[in-house]
């Protein structure tokens, strides 16, 4: 039974440790398709670069004998999903909770495993909430994966009965010799402060996860994007955190080895979702307004075929299927933003970055600088392609990986500090603090990749996750949506499993 407004209620979950044995005795290739897919070898290197990462300052996990290679990453992902009333005032929002072996790389629908889910409305807030007691069971779930044994006690502390059936499983392995390390928790930053209780980036104040950066103009400022910044020494420490007295007192926090440090901001929402839509919507802005000579309208068609083009050109392989609206970086109010996905956002920087030198003035220091911004942006991207199947990137590559993100991020201030002091476009290329978590994930591309963190997997299961809810939420009451979710979940992934086996 779980808390809800409506007061306690029989809720179905699929427990972490249960699915992790379950595969491994029942479908133990499907298993290592989605926890080993490298085997040992590839295990063993994701630990080595991970060791320098700031979760692993604490020991916790070098303290047990060969970890290397008994120990499988693991993440867990969060959002919240419309699933009714999709673009009206009384839409629904569903959360929905997954999890997943770090190293694989394959589709979400075979490689992401549902754990829960629940319409926001219905929670009850609090220490004694709905979510308090859903992390508490995580917390209990991912505890056993990390020993690698059944738990003889369930979440509450209750001893399981010695002749019982989990009573009779107490103790013994859940996986051979493998077990499980929560090391990634996923998500976008309205779910990392909404529901774990983290900073909200968009604060003055604890506006970053991973440090005690500021959104003031004082030395540990975001704004400050030089390798030198005050706020880079003030990143924390698993120890540091968990003594700090403004904490998440999430249960998930509470596992052994898990701290804000485990927090993967990631490129699809701090980046492509974040400060690229942003400096190229600026881009746009001001290739339509102010430097090409016709009407913006014009402009826009002229740039939206010479864009067209260049993605052949340039064989991009995710495009914009139509750029030929001003709306698509105008907005009735802020700045000027782009419109779309992630994953055409960041198919757009190469081209953009082509236009923009087809047509800007180098005798203008201005557009020498979003020459080399975007520059910078390209170097970027083209370091993440390189390392594609890599866990971690190599010294070199991830040193010139943050060189250019800080290049980037400093040219982004210069061009927005000078758009600041326009009357009529003053706004153009604005920055945010989703720029200097950008400048996070550039500086922890020695330990583990971007690649591996990123949430394009993610989003995909919630298009999964909404469609299946649809089909759940007719003629069942909202409380009970989830249970016959996750009947349908189940069901569906047995049928999976026995067509593979």
């Amino acid at each position: 039974m779980m808390p809800f407004k409506a007061g306690p209620l029989l809720q179905s979950l699929m427990l972490p440790h249960e699915v992790f044995s379950k595969l491994y005795h029942q479908y133990p290739e499907y298993w290592r398709s989605c926890f080993l897919p490298g085997g040992d070898k590839e295990l063993a290197a994701f630990w080595k670069g991970f060791a320098g990462h700031p979760s692993m300052a604490d020991g916790i996990f070098q303290s047990r004998p060969s970890y290397r290679t008994t120990l499988i990453p693991l993440g867990i992902h969060g959002d919240g999903v419309p699933t009714t009333g999709l673009g009206k005032v009384w839409c629904k929002l569903m959360q929905v909770y997954s999890w997943h072996g770090l190293l694989c790389q394959g589709g979400a629908k075979a490689t992401l495993f549902l754990m829960w889910a629940s319409f926001e409305q219905l929670f009850l807030a609090g220490n004694e909430g709905t979510l308090q007691c859903f992390f508490s069971i995580m917390k209990w779930s991912f505890q056993a994966l990390l020993a690698g044994t059944w738990p003889d006690k369930d979440f509450r502390g209750n001893a399981y009965p010695p002749n019982s059936v989990l009573g009779k499983k107490a103790g013994t392995r859940l996986a051979g010799k493998y077990a499980g390390a929560l090391v990634a928790i996923q998500g976008d930053m309205e779910f990392f402060a909404s529901s774990l209780g983290l900073p909200r980036w968009s604060s003055n104040h604890n506006c970053c996860i991973l440090c005690k950066c500021t959104g003031l103009a004082d030395e540990n400022s975001w704004r400050n994007f030089s390798e030198t910044a005050g706020w880079r020494t003030t990143c924390w420490t698993p120890a540091a955190w968990k003594a700090w007295e403004h904490r998440s007192l999430c249960p998930l926090f509470e596992i052994e080895g898990v701290s804000a440090c485990n927090v993967a901001l990631d490129l699809m929402h701090c980046k492509y979702l974040g400060s690229d839509m942003y400096a190229m919507g600026g881009i746009w802005y001001y290739m339509c307004f102010y430097l090409l000579p016709q009407s913006p309208a014009q402009n826009l068609a002229r740039l939206w075929s010479e864009l067209q083009l260049l993605y052949k050109e340039l064989n991009v392989e995710h495009r914009y299927q139509y750029f030929n609206r001003l709306q698509m970086f105008c907005r009735r109010s802020g700045p000027p933003k782009l419109r779309g996905r992630a994953a055409e956002v960041r198919g757009m920087i190469l081209p953009l970055m082509h236009l923009w030198q087809r047509y800007h003035n180098p005798a203008l220091l201005l557009h020498r600088q979003i020459l080399v911004m975007l520059k910078k942006n390209v170097e970027f991207e083209s370091i993440l392609a390189d390392y594609k199947g890599s866990t971690f990137f190599p010294a070199d590559a991830a040193q010139r990986f943050k060189q250019a993100a800080f290049a980037m991020a400093h040219l982004n201030s210069l061009v927005a500090s000078h758009f600041h002091q326009e009357e009529d476009c003053r706004w153009l290329c604005h920055t945010t603090a989703k720029l200097h978590m950008v400048l996070h994930i550039a500086s922890l591309a020695e330990t583990i990749s971007p690649r591996l963190l990123w949430c394009f997997s993610g989003e995909d299961f919630m298009k999964t996750a909404r469609a299946l809810a649809k089909n759940s939420v007719t003629g069942t009451k909202p409380s009970m949506a989830c249970n016959k979710m996750l009947e349908h979940w189940r069901i569906g992934m047995h049928l999976h499993l026995e067509a593979l086996k």
